[in-house]
């Protein structure tokens, strides 16, 4: 495709990496160069990014939509062909992706932005990029394979065989789609331990300028030990029983490259050209692997929506029988009123019946019948007495 016509060329300055692999830190480090991040920033999520994932919505949410359209997503191992970036461009994406990138870069001489998906659509956005007449410039952000994986575990479930294949695809995509431009790889741990070493790596690299009063702010309110849970040694993964020949391979030469050893650089195209081949290789197994992740995405699902059901069903249940112990309660609760009326109403019966009984008793005695005449006469008196 033709290249845009441009008065000015723009800088891009593309933040690529696997997940949990400190993308975010080091994008937010950018600022300290005067790198615009744009103004539309993910918000921070607790417990997952607490100090901001510092990634531009738009952008974001136009990868979401493009791996969607190829059937893809972020934690899929199958990887893309020429053939889904050429469906990408017939659906419309190429002139969105060129139009977002032109309106973000409006108003800024270099814009910076990373969005981890951009690993796996890197050769489409390298076409953008052309397009656009921009000026790029990439820095790789990686982390030991143990420490993302017990991220992603914790975070998404995801276990470690596949959290190390897809930092393979990440890092050796990302590294091969660089290639022939100014890049920086950059280790996690080591920005949490001199961030001011890193960033002077990036700016020097970069040709930019280090604002001493940004950095100073970056270290003291941004960066924060917490932010590494865990830290692991090469040596972790060579001994680590879950890890593969091919990733303490890459591991290694990619560690390698954040100490800027200019051999490294130049053995890269050829050792970067064997891992895509390894990759390739291995992509049959990746589209059956994630097959069968979808497929036991699916069980999790059901199982997760019985186990609603269930704790719904449990509820409904709880609640049904609460109200019948009310209403037993209730109903114990009259029984026992009926029972003190009934007593007190035996007692009342009782105490008539002795009455009873000694008025008979009393009638039945001599003296009641020696003073009947007496009882007449007062009688008598009474009803005169009453008529006077």
């Amino acid at each position: 495709m033709d290249k845009l016509n441009t008065s000015e060329k723009k800088r891009l300055i593309v933040v690529l990496g696997m997940h949990r692999c400190g993308t975010s830190a080091i994008t937010r480090g950018l600022q300290v160069m005067g790198v615009d991040l744009g103004d539309r920033l993910m918000l921070p999520d607790a417990g997952n990014n607490d100090k901001g994932f510092w990634e531009e919505i738009d952008i974001n949410e136009l990868n979401v939509e493009m791996l969607q359209a190829l059937d893809n997503d972020w934690h899929q191992l199958s990887l893309l062909k020429k053939e889904d970036f050429a469906k990408l461009k017939r659906d419309g994406f190429f002139e969105r992706a060129a139009a977002l990138l032109q309106q973000k870069t409006l108003h800024t001489p270099i814009f910076g932005f990373k969005d981890p998906r951009i690993s796996k659509l890197l050769a489409f956005w390298k076409e953008v990029f052309d397009a656009g007449n921009y000026d790029v410039s990439y820095i790789l952000a990686v982390r030991h394979p143990i420490s993302v994986a017990l991220s992603l575990a914790n975070r998404n479930g995801i276990d470690m065989e596949k959290s190390h294949l897809l930092w393979l695809i990440h890092v050796i995509k990302s590294l091969s789609g660089i290639e022939g431009n100014d890049f920086v790889v950059v280790d996690y741990d080591k920005l949490l331990q001199d961030a001011s070493r890193e960033l002077k790596r990036i700016a020097d690299k970069f040709r930019l300028k280090i604002d001493m009063t940004a950095l100073e702010m970056f270290q003291s309110e941004f960066l924060d030990p917490n932010l590494r849970h865990a830290e692991f040694r090469y040596e972790d993964l060579m001994s680590h029983e879950r890890s593969s020949d091919f990733l303490r391979d890459v591991f290694a030469n990619v560690m390698s490259l954040t100490l800027d050893n200019q051999w490294d650089f130049v053995e890269l195209p050829q050792k970067t050209a064997r891992w895509e081949a390894a990759l390739e290789h291995l992509n049959l197994s990746f589209m059956m692997a994630d097959k069968a992740f979808t497929y036991i995405d699916i069980v999790h699902q059901q199982l997760a929506d019985k186990d609603v059901e269930i704790q719904q069903a449990k509820q409904e249940n709880e609640a049904e029988v609460a109200k019948k112990n009310e209403s037993i309660q209730k109903a114990n609760e009259l029984a026992a009123h009926i029972d003190v009326l009934q007593q007190q109403l035996a007692e009342k019966d009782r105490i008539i019946l002795e009455e009873k009984e000694e008025n008979l008793s009393l009638r039945s005695s001599k003296s009641w019948r020696i003073t009947k005449p007496l009882r007449y006469v007062d009688r008598l008196l009474k009803n005169k007495n009453s008529k006077g």
